[in-house]
């Protein structure tokens, strides 16, 4: 049986390693650099309209991968935002 068994060519286990990350949702990344994200709204920040209010806020840009499920985000205008974010709290923003 264990002679049945054919070696992985090198070139696949580079691509299992980049693509079975530990940790990640299907062991894949979810964002790239410069995707359109929009992140969820932080539950202390109700405004006027309370409960029937967005639950995401407005669009950013990735700007750096930090981790295997965090991201740096930048607004639109190119200013970053403060502190990194888990990919739970984003979805990806079609235009």
């Amino acid at each position: 049986m264990i002679s049945m068994l054919r070696p992985i060519p090198f070139y696949q286990r580079g691509v299992d390693i980049v693509v079975d990350l530990p940790g990640t949702p299907g062991g894949k990344r979810l964002f790239m650099v410069r995707d359109l994200v929009i992140r969820a709204r932080q539950t202390s920040a109700h405004g006027k309209q309370g409960k029937l209010e967005s639950s995401w806020e407005v669009p950013y840009h990735v700007r750096r991968i930090t981790g295997p499920v965090t991201y740096e985000l930048e607004t639109l205008e190119g200013r970053q935002v403060p502190r990194s974010w888990n990919a739970s709290q984003l979805r990806k923003y079609y235009v």
